[in-house]
């Protein structure tokens, strides 16, 4: 059995964002269809990914790390967490710096999504090279948003059932993590 499902809470990459050589996104549509069944996940992390988190987003910084230490609850790994405002990677929403960033939305950004994910990762290897995640300064205060966000960032797709951390529509969405734990 299929489910087609709106996507109102999150946007992942369309065609035009595509990576570096060797790097493929992840890409789910607007009216994207999943199966029921298991979550999937797509790709993985080769090593525990560092997070930087950029700009203005730093105000609320123990908001990500709280987002983060869920997911370490359930037995995903991350590395050395930095804040910055400076550096390129967090200028650039195009640099392809090895890791997650968080910010808030660069030029361009779609605001009828809480939040955007773009996951690329080499397919071949289902590896996963860099992620960046932007929330929208008034999403960043609601609750599942940076969790379900870095889930994409670790390479989990939307998964239809009602409560369940990767639901599509946030209104739907829960802390239900049923096939998740590492």
């Amino acid at each position: 059995m299929l489910l087609l499902l709106s996507l109102l809470c999150c946007h992942t990459p369309q065609l035009s964002d595509l990576g570096q050589p060797g790097e493929t996104p992840l890409l789910l549509k607007s009216q994207e269809v999943f199966a029921v069944g298991q979550p999937i996940r797509v790709g993985e992390w080769s090593s525990p990914p560092p997070i930087k988190i950029c700009g203005d987003i730093i105000t609320h910084r123990a908001r990500i790390v709280s987002s983060i230490l869920w997911w370490t609850r359930l037995g995903y790994r991350f590395g050395e967490i930095t804040v910055e405002n400076t550096s390129e990677v967090c200028r650039n929403p195009t640099a392809s710096w090895r890791g997650i960033v968080i910010s808030l939305p660069s030029t361009g950004y779609d605001y009828k999504y809480l939040a955007l994910t773009k996951t690329y990762m080499d397919s071949a290897k289902k590896e996963i090279r860099r992620a960046r995640i932007q929330v929208r300064p008034d999403s960043i205060t609601k609750e599942r948003v940076v969790e379900h966000e870095i889930g994409h960032a670790i390479g989990w797709q939307h998964y239809p059932q009602k409560y369940h951390m990767m639901h599509p529509e946030w209104k739907y969405g829960g802390y239900n993590v049923r096939g998740m734990r590492k």
